[in-house]
């Protein structure tokens, strides 16, 4: 799940070793938050064999269903180098708090509107003091 709640997502081929991605939470019947709900609903395209039937997804189905963007090789190493370069590629983008606020805001639809204005106006008003984003 945390993986899921990133932007950018790498995954390892399994060359060296089995690699899967799956909710195993499925298999021993945990319940999930709602946070949880809202995650998979934005990321996910195959929702049914991810959340309901808790397949095990190869690197290859993985990434051919989004839930990762990129297989690397080299383990371990090689995904961390992969994903270093994704954010120095990324960062200046990022510098300006944008994407942030453009996030809050998107992702609040489980709350009522007035709640998720309020959240909404309250992330932004913090990055603003930051000076993230100009006025």
């Amino acid at each position: 799940m945390i993986a899921l709640a990133c932007d950018y997502r790498v995954m390892t081929d399994g060359a060296k070793r089995n690699a899967w991605m799956c909710m195993n939470e499925v298999d021993f019947g945990a319940s999930w938050p709602v946070s949880f709900a809202a995650v998979v609903r934005a990321k996910v395209s195959a929702i049914q064999r991810f959340a309901i039937e808790g397949h095990r997804f190869t690197p290859t189905e993985a990434r051919d269903t989004g839930l990762v963007d990129e297989i690397v090789s080299g383990g371990t190493r090689g995904v961390l180098k992969r994903a270093s370069e994704i954010a120095k590629e990324k960062a200046p983008k990022a510098r300006e708090g944008v994407w942030g606020v453009i996030k809050v805001r998107s992702s609040l639809f489980t709350y009522s509107k007035r709640r998720a204005h309020a959240y909404s106006d309250t992330f932004t008003d913090v990055v603003r003091r930051q000076n993230c984003i100009a006025q």
